[in-house]
């Protein structure tokens, strides 16, 4: 009787086990490969450029016409920023100032301001963090005075 049941116990680990196996084996060649939790950390630097350009797009909420003549002010952006990252250079804020000045007079007053809180939560892991953009009012009197001082020259 003490037999019967040993080789009951060891049928049913024998059936767990194999099933277990099949089942892992299946996975691995079933599985999607693209899937985008396995590809995290292997997106290219174009994938992740047109990723982020959606992304400020869409948070932006463009118009046709708005994408037309922000993508490559974008696109400008995004290599300057690529070329910075490589340098480790603080010139983050420049960039993105320049950046926001060009962008600006194509967004509404709400796009600018989705604009700032966008840079202060990308900037926001970063040490020290950088100061958030100057308002659009600020940029277009540096823009005047600039005029003036010239002028003057």
């Amino acid at each position: 009787m003490k037999k019967n049941i040993w080789l009951l116990v060891v049928f049913i680990s024998v059936i767990f086990v194999s099933g277990a196996a099949t089942g892992f084996l299946t996975g691995l060649l079933v599985a999607d490969k693209n899937h985008p939790k396995r590809r995290r950390f292997r997106r290219s630097s174009k994938e992740m450029k047109a990723m982020f350009q959606r992304h400020i797009c869409k948070k932006l909420k463009l118009t046709d016409e708005q994408q037309k003549s922000a993508l490559p002010i974008i696109e400008q952006w995004l290599n300057e920023m690529e070329k910075l990252r490589q340098r480790h250079a603080p010139q983050y804020t420049a960039a993105f100032n320049n950046f926001y000045s060009k962008i600006s007079p194509i967004l509404s007053e709400n796009q600018k301001n989705v604009l700032v809180k966008m840079h202060k939560k990308f900037t926001k892991h970063s040490s020290p963090p950088p100061p958030p953009p100057p308002s659009f009012d600020n940029i277009e009197k540096s823009k005047k005075g600039t005029e003036n001082e010239t002028q003057k020259s």
